[in-house]
């Protein structure tokens, strides 16, 4: 017999209980966190880039 799968985000939920909202928020500021982490390499990319292309 095939045994049902749960879903680990789910049961996630159900252990933060009513505390949910702020397990979601962590995960969207970390997910922004992470995003603007590499920002200081993106723009130091460019900076380069336009240093040996002569455009900068």
């Amino acid at each position: 017999m095939k045994e049902k799968k749960t879903n680990p985000v789910l049961l996630l939920l159900t252990w933060a209980g009513k505390d949910k909202y702020w397990l979601i928020l962590s995960v969207l500021l970390s997910f922004f966190s992470g995003l603007f982490m590499m920002i200081p390499y993106f723009r130091i990319y460019q900076l380069m880039d336009g240093i040996f292309m002569g455009t900068y």
